[in-house]
């Protein structure tokens, strides 16, 4: 689609797994392929996991503990060239990394509800999912997540 931005934008959802059973729950926005996406997961391990993967390249994975994967989270990744941001629950996650590329302009065209391949459906509760065009401020993004 028109409205992603691959070079810039913010991917925000606010959702829960249904249960810890093992398996993985993705959100992403991809391609259809495996050289550039963007992705929310929920590990088989119970984690969380962003990433963002252009040109072949991991440029951010993250691997996050969030108090409860049955409760609703409110989590935003922001993206722009040098500048990658995770915020859950109105808070900053780690630094801001300010290093990488992002995917070429054009390049992801498509979410999903699923892994990048078309696997590994997210079942879980999904309150709301957004994709923005643009990065998004600091103060945006706490205000976005904040519960």
């Amino acid at each position: 689609s028109t409205l992603i931005n691959s070079t810039e934008g913010v991917l925000y959802a606010e959702i829960a797994a249904l249960s810890d059973d093992g398996t993985n729950k993705y959100i992403t926005i991809n391609n259809g392929g495996l050289t550039d996406y963007l992705f929310f997961r929920y590990r088989s391990d119970n984690n969380f996991q962003v990433k963002l993967r252009s040109a072949n390249t991991d440029k951010v994975n993250q691997t996050l503990t969030l108090s409860d994967n049955l409760d609703l989270n409110k989590i935003a990744f922001s993206y722009k060239e040098d500048e990658f941001k995770i915020f859950v629950n109105g808070l900053q996650i780690g630094n801001t990394i300010t290093t990488g590329a992002t995917s070429a302009a054009n390049t992801l065209d498509r979410v999903d509800f699923s892994r990048y391949d078309g696997a590994s459906n997210f079942i879980g509760k999904v309150k709301a999912v957004a994709v923005y065009k643009e990065a998004l401020t600091d103060a945006q993004l706490q205000s976005l997540t904040t519960i």
